[in-house]
């Protein structure tokens, strides 16, 4: 070797021969850079070693129908809550319970037991506070009419 050459390097992995005369090729050299990640997987493919997410639809209990009246029951519960007490908590508390026989004698072909119970305690709720505030208010009106506020006269 001539002082004016740089020292030998080591050859990069993949090149013919050994980095030096007097070494051998091994595949794990000094220095030697670890195989890389393995390439990513085929796209909408799951990553390794998860399970797949299920197919679209495939939930719940196969074959088993949203019971209609257990909806309906829902929503009336909530309209009774929010304006229209007694008109909506009535028929919240009697589809609700309707829909709880009906889901309970299906054999797991109907769901909605849980929209049947909720309307058919926020029907009873909105029915009570109905009737509260219908009596409330008659309170109100006949104290007022027994103390003459009201006089039946013009005005």
């Amino acid at each position: 070797m001539s002082s004016n050459e740089p020292p030998p390097y080591p050859r990069p992995e993949g090149e013919d021969g050994p980095s030096s005369p007097n070494q051998e090729p091994t595949s794990a050299s000094p220095g030697a850079q670890p195989p890389g990640p393995p390439p990513p997987p085929a796209y909408g493919a799951p990553p390794p070693g998860q399970v797949p997410p299920p197919a679209p639809g495939a939930y719940g209990t196969p074959g088993a129908r949203r019971n209609d009246k257990a909806l309906w029951s829902m929503i009336l519960g909530i309209v009774s809550l929010v304006c229209c007490g007694l008109v909506a908590g009535v028929p919240a508390i009697v589809l609700g319970h309707i829909a709880k026989n009906e889901i309970d004698a299906s054999q797991g072909t109907q769901e909605g037991r849980g929209m049947a119970q909720a309307g058919f305690i926020m029907g009873i709720i909105g029915s009570v506070l109905s009737v509260v505030a219908i009596i409330v208010y008659v309170a109100i009106v006949g104290a007022a009419i027994s103390s003459g506020e009201f006089s039946g006269g013009a005005y």
